[in-house]
């Protein structure tokens, strides 16, 4: 019988683990480029350079939000993540929308639809930051049209209460509604979306801020088919977020599933 290996090397377990990461295809849903630099942990001089830094990190495809979009002015940021979008190939959009639209007499399917024709795959609203009602009823039309074209939804739990996103789970069954982390770990409010995990098949979960102990072994075990890779570069060091998925003890399928898997099939289903 040969000798069983309990040890390995940095140099081997680095090797090894490079390889698992490219075998993945890692697709992430949360990459954020913030000319700023402010808060993010691998500055990049220019968007240039962010952009050729998500090859060295083995992320193949990744949806970007622009910053420009949360902190000052989303119309002019949409503007500018589609002319990003034309041109970087391997990425796809997170468009952001207020309810603005709805008081200056726009038509805020239209933005969605021509953004969608871009590429952006996802919409993001911040109502508290940016300070408006996130009241289903004010903004029917918008969340009617999501689910018309199942196109996801991404909130950050802080941003809305655990009552309004269930209602939104409840009335409009055919829209994803992906919960990201930010800025308040899903960990301090586990009484909450567990419950809602089990009971709504269209509630997803962005990964990154999953960090409690077996917080992932459990939510694979209840669905994996629902659990969205995120990272939050480049404000977050995406290992932080790829490690847990690499070295779980999971089969390889499941591993491709939460990667990338889950990620394209919501967006081949946008219709």
């Amino acid at each position: 019988m040969s000798e069983i290996k309990t040890k390995i090397s940095v140099s081997e377990f680095s090797e090894a683990y490079s390889e698992n990461k490219e075998a993945l295809g890692f697709f992430d849903s949360n990459l954020w480029w913030d000319p700023s630099q402010k808060a993010c942990l691998r500055p990049q001089p220019d968007f240039d350079a962010f952009y050729k830094s998500l090859g060295a990190l083995f992320v193949k495809k990744g949806v970007l939000t622009l910053a420009e979009c949360l902190k000052y002015d989303e119309n002019a940021g949409n503007k500018r993540l589609k002319e990003i979008l034309a041109k970087c190939k391997n990425l796809y959009g997170a468009m952001t929308l207020t309810a603005d639209a709805f008081f200056l007499g726009r038509d805020i399917t239209k933005t969605v639809d021509e953004m969608v024709e871009a590429r952006a795959v996802i919409v993001r609203m911040f109502p508290r930051t940016h300070r408006y009602s996130f009241d289903k009823n004010a903004l029917c039309e918008l969340f009617s049209h999501l689910n018309r074209r199942r196109i996801p939804l991404m909130l950050w739990h802080a941003e809305v209460s655990w009552g309004v996103v269930e209602s939104l789970l409840a009335e409009f069954p055919d829209m994803p509604v992906i919960i990201e982390g930010n800025d308040v770990k899903l960990l301090y409010h586990n009484r909450y979306y567990i419950p809602l995990y089990q009971k709504y098949k269209n509630l997803y979960l962005e990964t990154h801020n999953l960090i409690i102990y077996k917080e992932l072994d459990f939510l694979v075990k209840a669905d994996p088919d629902r659990l969205i890779f995120g990272s939050f570069y480049h404000y977050n060091a995406p290992d932080t977020a790829m490690a847990p998925i690499i070295l779980a003890d999971w089969d390889l399928e499941v591993k491709k599933q939460i990667a990338h898997g889950n990620l394209e099939r919501l967006i081949s289903g946008i219709g």
